[in-house]
């Protein structure tokens, strides 16, 4: 579903990959690690097409990702970053309603089907009884939990996150984490994330791809710890 050609990455002056290629396949969970500044953010940004490789090629589902159409782009990629819905006035259902964006009409209606979409998103996610709260009374863990229905709600085959983890307790990441499992078995979407979460890259993921020195090196998560990964290029012992 993701297939990168020789990407190269920028940031200013600082070169963060170096002509890297890379596949994940369909109904894949993968992590994405790396040490901070190493260049996580910047590539599910340019996978999500909101930033451009200096070189290479990203293909999604066997489409160059920079000959896809606007709408063609909402329908196949999700984007879940770590910023949090401000608006006050917005209740959850209205937040995840963004998601369907893609599929209503010119003015924005929604159609029965749209709202069909928002109340299962919400179901899957467990937020069926918050529907009508307002987003911004949430604890971190509820209101991650809505941004992941609102992707989920976008029906796109592939959803990317950055970060989810963050500023979750320790039982919250887990929980999140088999909330994202769950997601590629039942519904065989590809889920790409960046974590600093090792552990939860090791024993809940597919597959893990690592940033190391401007390389991206991608392995079976059951070999992230076994063949010496962790502790090459993080120093420390899982």
């Amino acid at each position: 579903m993701i297939e990168l050609r020789h990407i190269t990455l920028r940031a200013g002056s600082r070169t963060l990959l170096a002509d890297v290629s890379a596949r994940l396949g369909r109904g894949r969970l993968c992590a994405l690690v790396g040490r901070n500044g190493a260049g996580k953010s910047t590539l599910l940004r340019c996978i999500c097409g909101l930033g451009k490789p200096s070189a290479g090629e990203i293909l999604i589902d066997g489409h160059s990702l920079g000959e896809m159409p606007a709408r063609q782009l909402a329908m196949t990629v999700a984007y879940v970053n770590t910023e949090r819905i401000r608006v006050s006035a917005l209740s959850c259902r209205d937040v995840v309603a963004m998601g369907r964006a893609p599929y209503t009409n010119w003015i924005g209606h929604m159609q029965p089907a749209d709202h069909e979409a928002v109340d299962s998103a919400l179901a899957t996610v467990g937020m069926s009884d918050f529907a009508d709260r307002l987003i911004s009374t949430l604890s971190d863990g509820e209101c991650q939990r809505v941004m992941i229905a609102r992707a989920i709600a976008q029906d796109a085959p592939v959803i990317l996150l950055d970060e989810p983890t963050s500023f979750l307790d320790m039982p919250g990441r887990y929980e999140l984490a088999e909330l994202l499992r769950s997601l590629t078995a039942g519904s065989g979407k590809t889920i790409l994330f960046s974590t600093h979460e090792l552990d939860i890259a090791s024993r809940l993921t597919d597959d893990t791809w690592i940033i190391d020195a401007g390389e991206l090196i991608a392995v079976r998560s059951a070999d992230f710890v076994s063949q010496g990964y962790v502790q090459r290029i993080f120093g420390i012992t899982l």
